[in-house]
């Protein structure tokens, strides 16, 4: 769930700025799109960014790498705009010359990359043309951010080397798990999420084999998933507020089913999957979602939804503050993106689990999309990791 424009307009700091560095959500966006993003655990030290005043600390928690101008960014948690330095470039034997339209990157009297004014004043770069464009030979990656010792562990865990029978027992595992992003896999094996897993497969290992990109199966089915922008709204607890929406008519049915509704609990993410033979089927799988919210000891408030015609309608409104949940239809609501965003996952998943499971075909999308919204339950993701 992260913005284009966190991709796409880092700040370029020309004032005393001597570091590169990145807020975790840009972090875990360009992991997603195959660059190297190593985590430093909380037990191991990590160093801190001050911003200006003395309150204005950050964490180190890890680093991103990249082969061109840019070659290593510094990840803290929040930051108000990414910050590449001038410093860093112009040691490279990079030319930087600003105007009033925009900012322009010389090499040798050529220009490499242009960027632009942003709407903030600041001038602006995109980071992914930064991270793999090269120059000249030998370039050496920027250390101010860190010692000696800091950059030696660094090195040493971009150089590990991982034995083949690993390597194909992750793939296997990835395979089993209905391919899974590797980069997901790693993060639900740091946080906890995943147990009994085999030590050999580590988070490295799996974010190697994601930067590999040789798997088909993704490649055909997750890689042409665009970015999400997710607008701002009110945070929800867990199990506070849950949004909705129907997914049909589906042009074959699957198990006596027509469509789904998808539920997805705000605070959480947690989502479900009910079939059913008509939007009308929505009240049921509300009632089978509260059901489901009480027995772990959640007690729904709101319920948001788009302007459909059962969604909005008396009945459905009534029956639902029956539950004590009360109905927000409202379009432009945070929820449609959110409800969205699970949809999108959604279909990704079951394209990937109809595809490498040999037993199902085009009218097992019900099973597959149930087992899909399940396996996505057992993953950590940034809102149950704060």
């Amino acid at each position: 769930m992260y913005s284009e424009i966190d991709l796409n307009i880092p700040t370029l700091s020309d004032s005393g700025t001597n570091i590169d560095v990145i807020d975790r959500a840009t972090a875990e966006a360009l992991e997603e799109r195959g660059f190297e993003y190593m985590v430093i655990k909380q037990n191991q030290r990590r160093h801190t960014i001050q911003f200006g005043k003395s309150t204005a600390v950050e964490q180190i928690i890890g680093y991103i790498v990249g082969s061109g101008v840019v070659k290593r960014l510094a990840v803290v948690e929040n930051i108000s705009a990414n910050l590449i330095s001038v410093h860093n470039l112009t040691k490279q034997g990079i030319v930087v010359q600003y105007d009033d339209t925009g900012v322009k990157l010389l090499y040798e009297n050529v220009v490499i990359l242009k960027g632009s004014v942003g709407e903030d004043g600041l001038y602006h770069l995109n980071l992914i043309e930064m991270l793999l464009t090269c120059v000249g030979t030998g370039a050496a990656i920027s250390d101010a951010s860190a010692n000696d010792n800091v950059y030696r562990s660094y090195a040493t865990r971009m150089n590990e080397r991982h034995a083949a029978k690993y390597i194909k027992m992750a793939m296997t595992l990835h395979k089993n798990l209905k391919h899974i992003p590797y980069s997901t896999m790693a993060r639900n094996i740091e946080s906890g999420a995943w147990e009994g897993i085999n030590r050999n497969i580590t988070p490295s290992l799996l974010r190697m084999l994601g930067r590999r990109k040789n798997c088909i199966t993704c490649a055909v089915n997750r890689w042409n998933q665009l970015p999400y922008l997710e607008g701002e709204g009110k945070v929800y607890k867990i199990g506070e507020s849950f949004s909705l929406d129907y997914v049909g008519k589906m042009s074959t049915s699957s198990r006596g089913c027509n469509g789904v509704v998808v539920i997805s609990d705000e605070g959480s993410d947690r989502m479900k999957v009910y079939g059913t033979k008509s939007k009308t089927g929505v009240l049921d799988a509300c009632e089978q979602w509260m059901l489901y919210m009480l027995s772990h000891g959640h007690r729904p408030k709101w319920l948001f939804v788009d302007a459909g015609a059962v969604e909005s309608g008396a009945e459905f409104i009534n029956a639902m503050s029956k539950w004590g949940v009360t109905v927000v239809a409202k379009p432009d609501h945070i929820s449609a993106y959110h409800v969205e965003r699970a949809i999108q996952l959604l279909q990704n998943d079951v394209s990937a689990v109809n595809e490498c499971t040999l037993t199902f075909g085009a009218k097992d999308w019900l099973p597959a999309a149930v087992f899909a919204a399940e396996l996505r339950a057992t993953c950590s993701n940034k809102k149950t990791r704060e």
